[in-house]
């Protein structure tokens, strides 16, 4: 008996998996295709260049990929 319920289970999930996978599969569709969703995007805060002697190199850098929250005055 408990043989035969766990094939019924394992049936049951095994129905499933093919929605499953197109209800995600098309989930991801959908939002590459309006591109809301979130795409891979370049790190600008790996391109920040260590501050040295003149600082505003590394000051632009870090206002630009903070995309103007930091403000550096003079």
């Amino acid at each position: 008996m408990g043989e035969r319920d766990k094939a019924r289970d394992d049936a049951a999930t095994a129905e499933a998996l093919p929605q499953d996978r197109d209800y995600w599969k098309n989930k991801y569709l959908n939002l590459s295709k309006d591109g809301s969703g979130q795409a891979a995007t370049f790190d600008a805060w790996s391109e920040i260049p260590p501050l040295g002697t003149d600082a505003v190199p590394t000051f632009g850098a870090l206002a630009k990929a903070s995309e103007e929250h930091i403000v550096f005055s003079p």
